[in-house]
């Protein structure tokens, strides 16, 4: 191969989003993840193959159990366009209390699992387990509820990066949940987007009557758009700068979640506590 052509390819490598995407598996392999790249699973919403990035895993088997902790990760590259998380102050609480307890319920709702792992997480969250969880929606001060990005001209690549991981996420979940056969499935999924730009909160100040613009370098979303039949998800938003401190709080969140103790698995399994079905 020639050295001009050879400079061609790179020099088009760059300008797509195949770069981001293999420096993202690189960082997670070393991380400890299970990587797989350019996974398909089927469209929830209409039954068409679709491709997802990446999902990142953690698995362990305690008895009957199966355990997982997954990641699904689209990576969105873009020179000069940042990110504009549209954001209202994060009134879901930093801890359970008898105040907030609704709040509580809202944000374990958001999550993506299989039956009895829904069960697992409900049971966390009221006996005030749960901090060991990470992504979750009480980690910020501002909570998202909209993206966009800013001075681009046609396209929407955040709504199509939110739809791809969320339809990822639910999807597999789904599917696993009715392959693990002689193993109880013990699912827990976050759809994330990791960006090589920018991420810019944007709320409305109370005090000046203005919007305030600040930076920031991992947000979470609680999108309320309807996908595979729900209509809250968490979806975390994270800069590629901060993806390797994000996956650690991931790899130690993971490590909780696959070795919770066979005991508290047979106990919520006997309770027979009715969680909700992965969509």
């Amino acid at each position: 191969m020639s050295d001009s052509l050879e400079s061609r390819v790179l020099g088009w490598l760059k300008e797509q989003g195949f770069p981001l995407e293999m420096e993202v598996a690189s960082i997670a392999k070393a991380a400890g993840f299970e990587v797989s790249q350019s996974e398909y699973y089927l469209d929830p919403d209409g039954g068409e193959p679709r491709e997802i990035d990446l999902i990142l895993s953690l698995n362990n088997r305690k008895g009957d159990f199966s355990l997982t902790y997954n990641l699904f990760v689209e990576c969105k590259s873009s020179r000069d366009k940042p990110w504009l998380m549209f954001s209202t102050p994060n009134e879901l609480g930093s801890s359970l209390t008898q105040d907030n307890r609704f709040n509580f319920i809202e944000l374990q709702s958001a999550f993506i699992s299989s039956n009895l792992a829904d069960t697992l997480l409900l049971k966390s969250t009221f006996n005030g387990n749960l901090d060991h969880l990470y992504p979750r929606l009480n980690t910020e001060p501002l909570l998202g509820y909209g993206v966009t990005q800013a001075f681009a001209q046609a396209g929407d690549a955040p709504f199509k990066a939110m739809m791809s991981t969320t339809k990822a996420a639910l999807s597999h979940t789904k599917r696993m949940s009715k392959l693990f056969g002689l193993y109880v499935p013990v699912i827990f999924a976050t759809p994330v987007i990791v960006i090589d730009v920018p991420l810019l909160a944007v709320s409305f100040s109370s005090e000046s009557n203005e919007l305030a613009v600040s930076e920031i370098r991992r947000g979470n979303l609680y999108w309320k758009h309807v996908v595979g039949g729900r209509s809250r998800i968490g979806v975390y938003i994270v800069t590629k700068q901060e993806f390797p401190a994000f996956l650690a709080d991931c790899y130690a969140s993971a490590q909780w979640w696959t070795n919770v103790d066979e005991e508290s698995l047979e106990q919520i399994r006997k309770e027979n506590l009715g969680p909700k079905q992965p969509s």
